[in-house]
Formats: C-alpha cells, structure tokens, sequence
C-alpha cells in the first residue's frame, strides 16, 4: 500500500520506523553522540497482545559506527535493557503522554536489564529522539 505523502504514519508502524531511520542517517548530532559510546547498546520493548495476537518488538540501536536507528523484530542477542507491558495498555499510555496527560517516566512497563542505562546512552537517546522526531498517529485500543 502506498500512503500519500501527507499521510500520517502509526506510532511505531513500518512507515513512522522508516521516516524516523531517514532523519537519523543524516543527523550529524546523534551519529556524534553515539560514536562517543564504546559499544553498541539496545534498548527493546517486548510488547505483548499486540493486534495481530502475537508480541510485537521495538528496538532502539546505539552503535558507534552506524549511530542510533529503529528496528521492528525480536532482538537477536539480549538487550541491553527491555520495557516489558501490555500492547493495549502502552498505546493508551502513550495516547495520555501525547496528550500532556501522563509523563514519560511513569511508563506502563516493566524494566528488565541494565536499568541505569540511561545514564550510558542518555546524550545519544536525547538527541536521537530530538531527531527522529516524526508526527504520528497513535492507534486506538
């Protein structure tokens, strides 16, 4: 299917992975805050109940080579650190964040993993994400 290109992507969707990977590849901010790291780092979420019936992955890379990018499937090695939760329960979660109704800290998931690894990857998370900010639609639940 081929969206127009006013559409608006779903949250996380192929479409929303692909444009926020775009605006990474040429993003000389985050490439440079994550050439710092000494290693590569993964941040996953393992959401389950997804709509399709299944678990649905989300993994945020760090690698000092490539820089920080988006991928959609399980992780093939364990993550640095993974947010486990409900599908229904994330999207609702984030639909309220969006909203300026909930804050980002007080997510619905739980931690499993390194959980200071923020303190690690932080700079390169905080302007990847300044980056890879992309106008979505978060699905109704």
């Amino acid at each position: 299917m081929i969206l127009p290109s006013n559409a608006v992507p779903g949250f996380m969707s192929y479409t929303h992975v692909f444009q926020m990977n775009r605006r990474l590849a040429v993003d000389e901010a985050s490439k440079a805050e994550a050439a710092k790291l000494d290693r590569n780092y993964v941040m996953a979420y393992e959401l389950t109940d997804a709509p399709n019936g299944k678990t649905e992955w989300w993994l945020m890379n760090f690698d000092p080579a490539q820089g920080v990018y988006f991928e959609l499937k399980a992780p093939s090695t364990t993550p640095d650190m993974t947010m486990t939760g409900d599908y229904k329960a994330y999207m609702r979660f984030m639909k309220k964040v969006k909203a300026g109704e909930a804050s980002a800290e007080a997510q619905s998931v739980t931690y499993s993993g390194n959980v200071k690894l923020m303190e690690i990857i932080g700079a390169a998370f905080a302007t990847a994400s300044k980056a890879a900010r992309v106008k979505n639609d978060i699905p109704d639940v």
